[in-house]
């Protein structure tokens, strides 16, 4: 049975596109696409899983679940409501939504973007099983990543959870602590070795 892949896409900071990129080639994913504060892959499941492990200069890695063009907002919430949403997810899970608009004119606000997603997504388990998923912003289950530019959308599923540079071994922070993300792609931008003395001047 052939292996599904899926569109995958990393984001990162800007400038560290390339860097994430040649972390995914080394991890043997082929041609990876670069795009403003990312890079975009078609891979498995298990290469999904790898990335999350050890790309260091990720900070999420989403799977698309669907992609559409939608010309108003009823036109909008019909296609996300039609997504087959409780095929990757419980009723019993929490949810959470980001968005990001670029150049549409019907929607303006990231927030209303959000809520008319959630609404589309919960009108359809209330519909199937009589009660909607809760919406938890502080430590979701499920993360749902919307992305709309123009007349465009692409829904993912946040493989992550929590932002990898929150990696989980920092006990404490100073004032203005340095983004784990950032200071791997700093090392990996200076060329260093990993076998010669690595001096931190600061």
């Amino acid at each position: 049975m052939k292996t599904p892949t899926y569109s995958i896409v990393i984001k990162t900071l800007a400038g560290l596109e390339n860097v994430l990129a040649s972390e995914l080639q080394q991890l043997g994913i082929q041609e990876p696409e670069i795009l403003r504060r990312g890079v975009q892959f078609t891979g498995s499941q298990q290469d999904m899983y790898r990335a999350n492990m050890f790309c260091r200069t990720a900070i999420s890695v989403l799977r698309e679940v669907a992609s559409f063009t939608f010309e108003t907002k009823e036109d909008f919430y019909r296609q996300v409501s039609e997504i087959q949403w409780e095929s990757y997810f419980s009723v019993e899970k929490t949810i959470v939504i980001s968005s990001v608009v670029t150049r549409c004119e019907l929607f303006t606000h990231s927030l209303y973007l959000s809520q008319l997603t959630k609404d589309a997504l919960a009108d359809r388990y209330r519909e199937m099983f009589g009660v909607r998923p809760t919406v938890n912003k502080d430590s979701a289950d499920i993360r749902i990543n919307v992305y709309v530019n123009g007349d465009k959308c692409i829904i993912s599923l946040d493989s992550s959870g929590e932002p990898l540079f929150k990696r989980g071994y920092r006990r404490l922070g100073g004032e203005a602590p340095l983004n784990e993300v950032l200071a791997a792609g700093l090392i990996l931008l200076s060329g260093w070795d990993k076998s010669s003395t690595f001096v931190d001047p600061m």
